[in-house]
């Protein structure tokens, strides 16, 4: 593929052969009056229909959703309450909710709903399978039913 940067009072020159102005290219403005033109075709690979131009290096966020659905040791889930936190220390993430107020709109009831926002799945992951987390999480799962799932987001 070859990007072409031109002056806007110059007709657009294409090098790629069998290509042609408005035959699948995209023209973005770089500033100080020139513009880049780019063939879908190329980034796309030859024969393919371009869909969607993504920034290949970005990543997409991933979110940690737990369920509560059952407790059954208090003081356990208190234990938990007391040491999860900490290993969220050093690490990128957001709470999102945190046993709010919520309504199950389909499916049994919950006693309480966690969201956690991380950069990328892996992370979210790396977080999830560490550690600090294995030994907080072992309190839950004695403590309590809970669903847990991680999704990619946009």
């Amino acid at each position: 593929m070859r990007l072409t940067s031109l002056d806007r009072r110059d007709r657009p020159q294409f090098s790629a052969p069998g290509h042609g102005p408005g035959k699948g290219r995209v023209w973005l403005s770089i500033g100080l009056g020139s513009v880049l033109v780019i063939s879908l075709s190329q980034i796309a690979g030859a024969g393919q229909t371009p869909g969607l131009l993504q920034t290949p290096a970005a990543k997409k966020p991933a979110y940690v959703i737990f369920t509560r659905e059952y407790t059954r040791d208090a003081a356990e889930l208190k234990t938990y309450s007391q040491k999860s936190p900490a290993s969220l220390t050093g690490r990128t993430v957001e709470l999102l909710a945190v046993y709010g107020r919520q309504e199950v709109l389909e499916g049994s009831p919950v006693e309480g709903v966690v969201v956690l926002r991380f950069p990328s799945f892996e992370e979210a992951k790396g977080w999830y399978d560490s550690p600090e987390y294995r030994e907080a999480r072992k309190h839950r799962f004695v403590a309590a039913d809970y669903r847990a799932v991680i999704v990619e987001g946009r």
